[in-house]
């Protein structure tokens, strides 16, 4: 759950308290001082859980609390990496840096501030030197401690392109982790951009068998299948309905109803996506969403990513409430959206990232609407009343695929709105040149017959 302003005051008492517990250590006698001991490493396994816990909802606050350890005790390593991992998550890249190098000064094999300033080179794409220090970090550890960064070594290499090496250390981490399906649904995604379907789908299969907690790799299998050219539609729209059958909901599905049945009430319009900002779905829905009017109409935005920019604060200016339901559950998200009485909801997701297809499957609204995000084939949910779309994206003859009722609107289903960094439309280059080179031929021209006038020519 979303920690609330006084569960962060609560933190910070018990932070407060293991802070005492943990210095009192060096005013205890010789004979208490092996029960203090534990004492102390268990108040430390606590503080180190509350400010992870304090860190994923509330980075400024952690980094404040964590802070003030640091003050009382600024050889911990750790500390320094929680520091850093705060700044980490603010944006503050610079800051986490030097935090990570801290910590390391005090540590040179500190493991985790390793991991984390590999992966803070990852975050900023600078791959080169997230590949180099990854591999000075692989060799520093023991192969244990090593396997998480080798892990962010086999995805830098993916980012780099450097298939090959990738592929070879996902092999390497699958024979040390052979039940852990992330490893192959990640050689799966390497597969498709090589083109090699066959191996591709393999990848998948292997990945859905070793996971039944979590859909990933048969949210990625779907959307892969659409790069393969020997996939057919009917055969999509199976995947779309498979995973549904292995991941039953944690919750009896019970649809929602409108509670506010009122002729003249605002319908509430909710919205899922993680494409609020400069992201297609950012750039097809702002200008059509500016243009409804707000006595009518008023939207409910529920923003599966940070992520923020100039396009997130134009939807949130258009939005009656916003939300980022980034960390919270299925269950939790789907508790909000009836409790917010949504009329209508859209997904604007699909299986892309951050999908929330286990949330829409709870029927969290009274109807439900597939729109733009990941609008590449029927969503095959059981509930997905309606895909809004036009007759290019869906010709008339296609509605057996989709078990969506189809609504096609006349012109587009989009109004796409041009990134703000274009420059104006004007005529094309080459009738500039025709028109340039016109011109600079009828000045000749005129030069010409005036210096014939003027009887300069011979």
């Amino acid at each position: 759950m979303m920690i609330t302003d006084s569960s962060c005051v609560l933190s910070a008492v018990r932070l407060s308290y293991f802070i005492e517990e943990k210095y009192k250590y060096e005013k205890t006698s010789a004979r208490s001082r092996i029960a203090q001991s534990h004492l102390r490493q268990n108040t430390g396994d606590q503080l180190s859980k509350q400010l992870l816990e304090l860190l994923d909802k509330k980075p400024r606050a952690a980094l404040a609390e964590v802070s003030k350890l640091i003050d009382k005790d600024p050889s911990n390593a750790d500390l320094w990496e929680l520091a850093g991992r705060a700044h980490h998550k603010l944006g503050d890249f610079i800051s986490a840096e030097k935090n990570f190098d801290k910590a390391l000064s005090l540590h040179a094999n500190h493991r985790k501030s390793l991991y984390s300033k590999a992966g803070l080179f990852y975050a900023q794409e600078r791959f080169d030197e997230a590949e180099i220090f990854a591999r000075q970090a692989i060799s520093s550890l023991n192969p244990t401690h090593a396997l998480p960064v080798k892990l962010l070594l086999a995805n830098i290499l993916h980012k780099q392109k450097k298939y090959t090496e990738s592929i070879a250390c996902f092999e390497e981490l699958i024979a040390i982790e052979p039940k852990k399906w992330s490893y192959r649904n990640h050689l799966a995604l390497i597969y498709q951009e090589l083109a090699l379907f066959d191996k591709m789908h393999e990848a998948y299969s292997q990945a859905k068998k070793l996971t039944n907690h979590n859909p990933l790799p048969y949210f990625n299998h779907i959307v892969s299948s659409h790069y393969d050219p020997a996939t057919t539609a009917q055969i999509i729209k199976e995947r779309c309905t498979e995973w549904q059958r292995v991941f039953k909901p944690l919750l009896p599905i019970e649809r929602a109803s409108a509670l506010n049945k009122a002729k003249n009430k605002k319908i509430r319009i909710g919205m899922i996506s993680d494409g609020f900002r400069s992201h297609p779905v950012g750039m097809m829905i702002s200008i059509g969403l500016s243009h409804v009017v707000p006595s009518e109409i008023e939207f409910y935005a529920y923003s599966t990513t940070a992520i923020s920019d100039q396009i997130t604060q134009r939807i949130q200016r258009i939005t009656e409430k916003w939300t980022q339901v980034e960390e919270l559950s299925d269950t939790e998200l789907n508790m909000m959206i009836r409790e917010d009485e949504i009329d209508i909801l859209f997904d604007l997701n699909g299986y892309n990232s951050n999908s929330r297809m286990q949330t829409l499957r709870l029927q969290p609204a009274p109807v439900m609407i597939k729109w733009v995000g990941g609008l590449i084939s029927s969503t095959g949910l059981e509930g997905m009343d309606y895909l809004l779309s036009d007759t290019i994206e869906t010709p008339l003859d296609v509605d057996n695929l989709y078990t969506e009722k189809l609504i096609r609107l006349p012109v587009d289903y989009i109004c796409y709105d041009p990134p703000g960094y274009l420059p104006l439309v004007s005529s094309l280059p080459s009738e500039k040149m025709v028109t340039s080179l016109l011109a600079a031929l009828i000045m000749r021209q005129k030069s010409a017959m005036n210096y014939c006038r003027n009887g300069l020519f011979y």
